[in-house]
């Protein structure tokens, strides 16, 4: 019964790696970041497809470390992460960077055929054979494989969930909403890819129908998730300026003290009397055209005077100035109009940024403060503003006594 089921989970599999690959290929004007993701697929079609071939009429693959499944499975993990990194950092992971990656693979993969040539295949049934033939060439660079792999899966699966927590910060920094844009899904599909390869990492040593059983169903719904969120996922129109290399510290110093002295006036102008922040789409690129300067400059007056990112900053004034407004005049108003109204894209995002800045949600705000004046409750942008326009006054006028 076991069996059977293993047989098919791993059909199951196979079908949907063979399928998704397919539907990508048809998608019309595909990114790289979905020309990567089709290759991933692909592979794992491959995979799948061999594993049948090779398992299922001998039933013989159960050997520890058996060649045919350490060089080609685990190559899988250099070609997952190339999508992962292209998703993380687009338009970063060209052929060049691509072939960086996976070169040490290939060569240990070539140079496992050339021994082969002077040195017959050993297979082993249990660890303790294996490790007593540990110096023989092609065990020991089969051993040396997989260390190497399961390495490079650990590496990168560090690196890539410290720079989803980057990649939010730099989202919030330029746009005023992260639906479709954060990748905090990513950190948890990277983790979800961590527990196959270790739940693969006993297979290799321990194979056995429920250890098959167990790998095919978990990876088949790591990548139903993370296909459903990869053909919805847009990437940013600045989003190179992610992974660029940064201005050196000099030029961020003298960056920072030339501050347009007219920026807190501009703002304020902006979105109290045009009302910009009711543009759902609004980001900083847009902001810093309307004020006359650049996105970097705006930026860094954002984080190094207002000390608030531009994500908190234009919610804050949708909360304050549209949406507790609007839960006074609406009298069981719909909280989903209400939160478009107020320039918000979807109503969780409009209940977490309610949350934030008014320590309540929408129904027990209104609930609790009733008729109370529309600002009551909500953290002031005003204060926050006052004193970065006295600081850029103090500075003009510093700096002309110095002329």
């Amino acid at each position: 019964m076991l069996e059977i089921a293993t047989h098919y989970m791993h059909g199951m599999a196979q079908m949907f790696f063979l399928f998704a690959t397919l539907l990508l290929y048809m998608t019309p004007r595909r990114t790289r970041v979905l020309n990567l993701l089709m290759l991933c697929m692909g592979y794992w079609a491959l995979l799948e497809l061999k594993d049948f071939i090779v398992c299922y009429p001998s039933h013989n693959a159960n050997y520890v470390l058996d060649w045919r499944f350490v060089f080609f499975d685990l190559l899988s993990i250099p070609i997952t992460s190339f999508y992962l990194l292209e998703q993380l950092f687009p338009g970063r992971m060209n052929g060049r960077r691509c072939l960086k990656l996976i070169l040490p693979f290939v060569c240990m993969a070539v140079v496992y055929v050339v021994l082969l040539l002077f040195f017959p295949n050993r297979d082993y049934l249990s660890i303790g054979a294996l490790w007593e033939d540990r110096l023989y060439p092609p065990t020991a660079l089969r051993i040396l494989y997989t260390l190497y792999a399961l390495i490079y899966g650990g590496v990168m699966m560090i690196y890539l969930v410290r720079n989803t927590y980057v990649y939010g910060r730099f989202i919030r920094s330029n746009y005023s909403y992260t639906d479709e844009l954060d990748l905090t899904w990513l950190r948890f599909f990277v983790l979800l890819l961590f527990g196959c390869m270790a739940i693969y990492g006993v297979i290799l040593f321990f194979a056995s129908a429920l250890s098959d059983l167990i790998f095919y169903t978990v990876s088949l719904l790591v990548w139903l998730f993370i296909y459903q969120h990869a053909i919805r996922q847009k990437i940013p129109e600045i989003a190179s300026d992610y992974w660029v290399e940064k201005e050196s510290q000099s030029q961020k110093a003298s960056s920072e003290s030339s501050y347009d002295r007219g920026f807190g006036e501009c703002l304020r102008e902006i979105f109290e009397e045009e009302k910009i922040y009711l543009n759902p789409t609004l980001s900083i690129v847009e902001l810093a055209s309307r004020c006359g300067t650049n996105r970097t400059y705006l930026s860094q007056y954002f984080n190094n005077v207002l000390h608030v990112s531009f994500y908190d900053y234009v919610n804050r004034y949708r909360v304050e100035h549209a949406a507790v407004p609007l839960l006074q005049q609406m009298n069981g108003g719909n909280m989903e109009e209400i939160a478009l109204k107020s320039g918000f894209g979807s109503i969780s995002t409009f209940r977490r940024a309610f949350v934030k800045f008014t320590g309540k949600t929408p129904q027990a705000y209104k609930k609790h403060y009733g008729e109370a004046s529309p600002s009551f409750g909500v953290k002031k942008i005003w204060p926050m503003q006052e004193e970065a326009s006295s600081s850029e006054e103090s500075n003009g006028s510093n700096s002309e006594k110095e002329g």
